[in-house]
């Protein structure tokens, strides 16, 4: 049980999963039954996706990440596609009871994930906006709940792709040893990690400069230009590490990206 957790990778579901909540809420949307389906969709797809890529990744983690289920042993590259396939099916037999808009994201979603770590990771240098956009869709995806999306699910969508764009680049250059033994055709790999780090910057700032728009424009209340600030102040000192310890660097970024997602929950209450 602790390898299919694993597997699933906790920390990005749970992302996903507060997302969708705040998707629904800053959209009026309160529908229990239906958010508690569309957690469990998103829990089941986004789990998939993690786990296929866990499955098409396996060489290369061996050398960067050799804890990881496969190369430790722990479950068998066959099994993890088995669970792939099961976890896919189960997330999109669920959202039929949802909106079309809904199932058809969910359609797509699928699709783009196995495509993403079957093909493009590996061929094509900004094949990380994939998962910046499976992440930030889960937002939509909550959004969608009502038939239609706001400005507010636009913004906090926008915010969390940018924002997981740099994140996805600094754990790039964190991996720098297994992505070149897997032939992986990454931003640092190709331009050097001088390179890597302006572009982390610059998507990172975007986002920050994204930020206030919500409560300039009045769609969202005082209390989450508060809780946001601590977002941007986070994801400016994680660039202190981006040379010296990229791992960390990234993992104050995806801490950052939590608190900011929950901003806009907290904006919309």
């Amino acid at each position: 049980m602790n390898s299919l957790v694993q597997l699933m990778r906790p920390s990005v579901v749970a992302l996903g999963i507060l997302g969708v909540i705040v998707g629904s809420f800053v959209s009026g949307y309160f529908d229990t039954f239906e958010i508690i389906v569309s957690i469990i969709v998103v829990l089941f797809i986004a789990g998939a996706g993690n786990a296929i890529n866990d499955y098409y990744d396996y060489e290369i983690d061996k050398t960067n990440k050799p804890n990881r289920p496969i190369p430790s042993g722990k479950i068998s590259r066959k099994n993890v596609l088995y669970i792939s396939i099961l976890l896919y099916l189960v997330g999109i037999s669920l959202c039929s009871m949802l909106s079309i808009y809904c199932f058809g994201l969910a359609i797509f979603n699928t699709f783009i994930s196995w495509l993403y770590s079957a093909r493009i990771k590996t061929k094509y240098t900004f094949g990380n906006i994939i998962p910046s956009w499976l992440g930030a869709s889960s937002i939509l995806f909550g959004g969608l709940l009502t038939e239609t999306v706001g400005l507010s699910v636009i913004a906090a969508a926008s915010m969390a792709f940018f924002a997981n764009t740099g994140r996805e680049i600094a754990k790039d250059i964190e991996d720098m040893q297994g992505d070149e033994k897997g032939g992986k055709k990454t931003v640092p790999i190709l331009f050097g990690e001088d390179v890597a780090r302006v572009v982390i910057k610059i998507f990172v700032i975007v986002a920050i400069l994204m930020t206030p728009l919500p409560f300039i424009f009045e769609l969202l209340n005082s209390y989450y230009i508060i809780a946001v600030l601590i977002c941007d102040v986070m994801f400016i000192y994680s660039f202190r590490f981006l040379k010296k310890n990229p791992a960390k660097a990234q993992k104050i970024m995806k801490i950052a990206m939590f608190i900011g997602v929950l901003s806009f929950l907290i904006g919309a209450l």
